[in-house]
């Protein structure tokens, strides 16, 4: 490991200024819209963002750092910001925050904060970098805000932003203010900026589960009141409702003691930070048995479904043009649905986020994404899920689908994977945007002096994260990635939505990886789309895909009624059954999972998915197959490994790499072993593991290139790190050490002479780099110095 230099006053320049990737100034094309299911301006140009967050401080900084701030992002490629946490509680001096909480209630705006915003917003867009606005993400109500809740409410709050209408007015007025706010430095209220491309009512926020550090006690009982009458409604009287809740062996799920009249009906219990999902075998009479729990999905997706229209009216009232996103972690079908009446949908991710807090003492995980398998069922919790799986699952047809926080924090050791994976794949499944989170927490001094990485999400001086982004966004934007071929769609019958699996993650993490995936919400529950393939979520046996070019079928639950009293599941299969003689669908060891023909496949075991995820690989990649949507070459093409339908990706997370083949980029991402093949390169290299992106930055394709950017990052850690187990009690002093390139790397090439030069963290050359000819081109030799980037010229003139 070697002391590596990188701090936010870095400028990039030559070969690794990425300026090129924006269009400045934003908003020159139009406003923003949504068009086809992507954003487009008014001109009809499309575009991708590949963006960051600007936390509390950064996004409020003094003028001097603002201007930084917004140099460095546009010569990072960045063409997109998010201002993330401007609402949060905060008092005395120095505070980074847009209301000014001073006099006990949250609703005057601070003017010094609000300027310092206005700006960093001129400079940002006069560099072309679009905005993503949050309209609520930590905001304190104090006692003169005049709530139910006594005292004070501090803290993430959840769910009870969909109900309560004291809270939804203030919310409004909030809303109102930033909005419809006069930026003095560009003259234009942020209701008519068209460098404004997306407002998000609310952050991480579902009605479907809660903030347990909160006590929302008063609030729940409203909630309570709510269901009650709903199910009064619906059912009329204890009678209906207990004749609902009633299965054909007698099973009830209505306790003695309940009435709706009375009020004493319990609601199921919400999640916390995540959906609640059951199986379809829990117990009829559990607190959260079948009728139960789908009963109360369905009562909080009305409440959610009215609060989502009642708010995007309020915005086009007051005059806002641009998408509108209602929130950004949704986990199960319920809320997918909901979210997706936004006109944008949105998806949260991490990869080893701290577990037990923010400051040290907090634990990590030691699992390396690249060598870990996607399908995991059991890493949600402890955040090592792998990111395309996770996020996957929030993309909706017909909408745009924005990343809108995602990272990899620094104590693992080896993270330059996620970079390179993350803007690979989204770009295969064209995807809109990608937003790290975070550029930085603070702004000022630190971010020119400080000489190690803090904070756990601060990327601004992390060479395994920052020292890729416009590399990354390149890959992603341009993009340097092909789209998948094939477009596959999830389907939710009506019923289906009620009922999400703790399953539900199965096909994304297989799928995402192969071929473009979107979720679909099927009309009067009969799918009428066009994609190449469709797969039944297998939530319930529901749905009608006969129409579909081809499907794969299956069911978990046997049951076509949300209280779980029809067996549907042998009309269901047979309905979507193949011919008589169709082949079989095999696992592994040659057991039958169902079977296929031209057009159709049913799986016989729908629980089976739920307990092997290597089984709905299996079936998915035969089924693709037999249908002539994917080649022997793609695919699963072997046990372990992915390769996508384009062919450009392979993900062998069995032998612990990623590897792309385009034909601008290239890269490799993971252990190496005696040597690694990427595109037309091949690396010899003694590190254990390794980043190595190879981009044109002529625009020609790779071979026939003169002109080459070669980024290398290995393990990247702060000096003085200590951990007990795995818990980190102490980040280090720094400074920050990278463990640099040591090899060789192979570079074919036509060309009669090659230059390769080491460049510093700004691009400026600083060593030449030993070439050798040799038969297929030329062999760069790496001696460990401490770089991340290398320059190559090649050309037939001798200088």
């Amino acid at each position: 490991m070697k002391p590596f230099t990188f701090t936010g006053d870095q400028l990039a320049q030559g070969a690794v200024d990425f300026r090129f990737l924006l269009d400045a100034p934003a908003g020159k094309h139009g406003l923003m819209k949504v068009q086809d299911g992507r954003f487009v301006f008014e001109d009809g140009r499309p575009i991708r963002f590949f963006g960051v967050n600007l936390v509390f401080g950064a996004a409020m900084p003094e003028r001097e750092y603002a201007v930084l701030i917004a140099e460095r992002l546009a010569r990072s490629g960045i063409n997109m910001v998010r201002f993330h946490h401007v609402d949060s509680y905060q008092t005395g001096e120095n505070t980074a925050t847009l209301i000014d909480y001073s006099g006990g209630d949250s609703q005057k705006v601070h003017p010094e904060n609000f300027d310092r915003l206005d700006y960093l917003v001129s400079e940002l867009k006069a560099r072309g970098i679009y905005l993503h606005i949050d309209l609520f993400t930590l905001r304190a109500y104090l006692p003169g805000d005049d709530l139910e809740h006594e005292g004070e409410l501090k803290g993430a709050l959840k769910h009870a932003n969909y109900y309560n209408r004291r809270l939804i007015d203030l919310h409004k007025k909030f809303i109102h203010q930033y909005l419809t706010h006069l930026n003095p430095y560009t003259g234009l209220r942020y209701v008519d900026e068209p460098a404004v491309a997306v407002v998000q009512l609310l952050n991480e926020n579902g009605i479907f589960w809660e903030n347990g550090d909160l006590n929302l006690t008063l609030y729940k009982s409203e909630l309570d009141t709510k269901w009650n009458a709903w199910l009064l409604s619906r059912y009329k009287n204890r009678a209906g409702l207990d004749g609902a809740w009633t299965k054909d062996d007698g099973s009830k799920a209505l306790k003695a003691e309940e009435d709706p009249a009375l009020g004493t009906v319990a609601r199921p219990p919400i999640g916390i930070w995540d959906e609640r999902r059951i199986p379809w075998q829990k117990a009829y009479d559990d607190e959260e048995g079948p009728a139960r729990f789908a009963d109360h999905t369905a009562f909080l997706i009305e409440i959610e479904t009215a609060y989502i229209d009642e708010m995007k009216a309020y915005l086009r009232e007051i005059g806002v043009k641009c998408a509108i996103a209602v929130s950004n972690l949704p986990s199960g079908a319920a809320e997918l649905k909901c979210v997706s009446r936004g006109d944008v949908t949105e998806n949260n991710c991490y990869w080893n986020h701290p577990k037990g807090g923010f400051p040290v003492p907090v634990t990590f995980h030691e699992k390396i994404m690249v060598e870990t398998d996607p399908r995991d069922r059991d890493a949600v919790a402890g955040f090592t899920q792998n990111m395309i799986t996770r996020l996957a699952f929030a993309r909706a047809a017909g909408k745009p689908f924005v990343v809108t926080e995602w990272d990899v924090c620094y104590p693992t050791k080896f993270r330059s994977d996620v970079m390179l994976m993350l803007s690979s794949y989204a770009a295969l499944q064209r995807w809109d945007g990608l937003l790290l989170f975070s550029y930085s927490h603070f702004s000022g001094a630190q971010l020119k002096e400080s000489q190690k990485m803090s904070g756990f999400f601060n990327s601004y001086n992390d060479p395994a994260v920052w020292g890729l982004a416009g590399i990354a966004s390149a890959i992603f934007q341009m993009p340097l990635v092909k789209e998948a071929e094939r477009l596959v769609e999830l389907g939710y019958s009506s019923t289906d939505c009620l009922a999400t699996p703790p399953g539900c993650f199965v096909p994304y993490g297989t799928v995402p990886f192969i071929s473009r995936i979107q979720a679909t919400f099927l009309e009067d529950d009969v799918y009428q789309g066009a994609a190449d393939a469709v797969l039944s979520s297998g939530f319930t046996a529901t749905g009608d895909y006969t129409g579909a070019r081809h499907s794969l079928v299956y069911a978990r639950s046997p049951y076509a009624d949300p209280h779980q009293k029809v067996n549907g599941l042998e009309g269901f299969l047979g309905k979507h059954a193949p011919g008589a003689e169709a082949p079989p669908l095999t696992d592994a060891s040659g057991g039958v999972l169902g079977v296929v023909d031209s057009k159709r496949a049913i799986l016989y075991d729908g629980n089976g998915v739920d307990q092997d995820s290597e089984a709905f690989t299996a079936a998915f990649d035969q089924s693709m197959k037999a249908w002539g949507l994917l080649s022997e070459q793609t695919g699963c093409v072997e046990p372990g490994i992915f390769v996508s339908d384009t062919g450009e990706l392979k993900f062998h997370f069995k032998e612990g790499f990623f590897a792309l083949a385009g034909e601008k980029a290239a890269a490799f991402a993971g252990r190496i072993g005696s040597e690694a093949a990427f595109g037309p390169y091949v690396l010899k290299a003694e590190n254990a593991r390794m980043a190595v992106t190879v981009l044109s930055r002529d625009d020609k394709e790779l071979e026939a290139s003169g002109h080459l950017l070669i980024a290398a990052v290995g393990e990247s850690q702060n000096a003085g790190m200590v951990w007990e187990g795995r818990t980190l009690v102490d980040e280090g002093t720094g400074p920050i050490e990278i463990d640099p390139l040591k090899g060789q790397l192979l570079i074919p090439s036509r060309y009669r002479v090659c230059r390769a030069y080491v460049l510093d963290p700004t691009g400026a050359r600083v060593a030449e780099l030993p070439v050798q000819r040799s038969e297929e081109g030329f062999v760069l030799s790496f001696d460990g110095s401490a770089s991340i980037y290398f320059e190559v010229l090649l050309s037939d003139i001798y200088p």
